[in-house]
């Protein structure tokens, strides 16, 4: 049972990785694009970027294409998700948020790897179905559900001031797409398995006692 649980615990860590590493890769490939275009002593693109979630109107209409090097041809294309480099003029208290929103998010994902790492090591000492257990996995879930809403807020945030000052012929606005994100659905199964181990925790003592 040890070993399933190591397992699974491992896994769960992968999933957790994965989910945080798009988010650094991003931060990583907009701060070397920005020191380029500052050794270069030009105009960084990536300054102004915003994403953009959009869907087309009507999928019997193409108004782009996109050149195929496979056969040397042009396919009909419909944008999805991209980003565009646009100044939306935020306000100040749009910044302050954001900025806020965006330091708050790496550090819940660190603090959700630390508390996980923890569990682990509890886990290998065969401290399994004990209170400080469900501490962890609760603060586990609490840390992921927070880091989801941050990327909410700060996606949201963004596709707001784009609808503001950006539209494109054919296509609306996904506000649905942010929605869908993993982290959501590791933290409720985070919580899930806290209140199994606190159910366990519990039929445990009773034993104890009872002894």
């Amino acid at each position: 049972m040890k070993k399933r649980l190591n397992l699974l615990c491992v896994l769960i860590f992968i999933v957790l990785c994965v989910s945080a590493s798009s988010y650094f890769y991003y931060l990583y490939w907009g701060m070397r694009e920005g020191v380029r275009a500052a050794m270069r002593n030009e105009p960084s693109l990536v300054n102004n970027l915003c994403l953009l979630e959009i869907m087309p109107d009507d999928l019997s209409l193409c108004n782009d294409s996109v050149y195929n090097t496979a056969d040397g041809t042009y396919m009909p294309f419909w944008h999805l998700e991209g980003f565009v480099s646009i100044d939306t003029q935020s306000s100040p208290d749009i910044k302050l948020l954001n900025m806020l929103l965006s330091i708050l998010h790496p550090v819940l994902l660190v603090r959700a790897a630390i508390l996980f790492i923890r569990f682990i090591r509890r886990v290998n000492r065969s401290e399994i179905f004990t209170r400080n257990n469900v501490s962890l996995l609760r603060r586990l879930g609490l840390c992921m559900i927070l880091s989801y809403m941050c990327t909410l807020g700060i996606v949201y945030l963004s596709m707001w001031e784009l609808s503001q000052c950006f539209s494109m012929s054919g296509y609306h606005y996904n506000w649905y797409a942010p929605l869908v994100n993993p982290t959501l659905l590791f933290s409720i199964v985070t919580f899930v398995f806290a209140e199994i181990f606190a159910l366990a925790a519990r039929m445990k003592e009773e034993q104890d006692l009872t002894v």
